[in-house]
């Protein structure tokens, strides 16, 4: 199974759990193939709060065989077998849960996907609690004294005080576990990348406002001609089209178009009553007409070209100084002397 379909089942059955809808939650996670410890792990939760005690313990003896080191899944194991009295393998369970703590008096799982810190204590208090149901209330003092010893100095545990009285009391006690709803989440990040993300966007076609263009690209690579632009006058329905001048400078009263100044030549496509359509700077712009007065098409100006070749040296380069000959260098030596 693909991991990215892994984790989308995964991420449903979460949310089927937190809106307490446990069927959909179950029929998400057990869709998965072959399921990781974490999903075991989530299916014996949701069978354990349904109640559905003798399939939780069979979801959390797969979780901890697929992971053997999960201190959590013998943990939750333990109480599944201490809600069905089955004490001896509930007691066998918290000793394997606090073999799995190494020596640690926390685990916190919340790096994994589980709000929950497994506490050394929390064992040893479950452990107590299934020696009062056996009957060995000495050995589960006992076990009562050494969790005092896993809780830091300067914290007092108010629950291991009662407990120890009850203990002395010979009364039973209930054991701890993970809380209800508390099941291994998938990484943010990898949730996020579940919706494809469109980096390129949608294309767009944008149409030249220049009429009859047949260049298609990027405006900065359109092959420079020298001359001024003439469009085909089939391609021009308006009358009136042609270059003209601006006579007066113009300003229009939406900043965000272009201004042209005085004396610009610009090409007009087509008049409607006081306004113009021209091109101008390679843009299509609005203009009133009586700003514009008909010119003749501008010549190019052929020493502004920029074909890509410099243009030659207008200077002339230097004479080469005449060379003497040796006999001449010679007249002049005797001469001096």
């Amino acid at each position: 199974m693909p991991y990215k379909d892994l984790v989308k089942c995964w991420h449903e059955g979460v949310l089927a759990a937190e809106k307490k809808d446990l069927d959909s939650a179950l029929k998400s996670f057990t869709c998965i193939e072959d399921p990781p410890s974490k999903i075991w792990f989530n299916i014996g939760c949701i069978h354990l709060l349904r109640e559905d005690f003798l399939n939780a313990l069979q979801a959390y003896s797969q979780s901890v065989t697929k992971d053997q080191c999960l201190a959590v899944g013998f943990f939750q194991r333990s109480y599944v077998n201490y809600k069905l009295e089955r004490y001896e393998k509930a007691l066998s369970d918290c000793h394997l849960a606090m073999a799995q703590l190494r020596n640690n008096s926390v685990i916190d799982y919340k790096q994994l996907g589980l709000q929950h810190l497994l506490h050394a204590w929390e064992v040893l208090y479950n452990t107590a609690v299934i020696l009062c149901h056996l009957g060995k209330w000495e050995s589960a003092e006992q076990k009562i004294t050494e969790a005092a010893r896993w809780v830091p100095g300067e914290i007092r545990n108010a629950k291991l005080e009662a407990a120890s009285v009850q203990i002395k009391r010979q009364r039973l006690l209930q054991p701890i576990h993970v809380a209800d709803g508390e099941i291994f989440r998938p990484r943010k990040q990898e949730v996020e990348q579940l919706n494809s993300k469109d980096f390129l966007g949608k294309p767009k076609v944008i149409s030249s406002v220049v009429p009859n263009d047949q260049y298609s690209g990027f405006e900065p690579l359109r092959p420079q001609r020298p001359g001024f632009y003439q469009p085909h006058r089939e391609a021009m329905p308006g009358q009136g089209a042609g270059y003209h001048r601006v006579m007066v400078h113009y300003y229009p009263e939406d900043s965000g178009e272009v201004a042209v100044k005085a004396n610009s030549i610009l090409f007009v496509l087509t008049k409607h009553g006081d306004w113009a359509t021209a091109i101008h700077d390679g843009q299509k712009i609005l203009i009133p007409t009586n700003f514009l007065e008909p010119v003749d098409a501008p010549k190019a100006d052929m020493k502004k070209i920029n074909n890509g070749i410099p243009p030659p040296p207008m200077k002339m380069p230097p004479t080469r100084p005449n060379a003497k000959t040796s006999g001449e260098k010679c007249s002049e030596i005797l001469g001096e002397s």
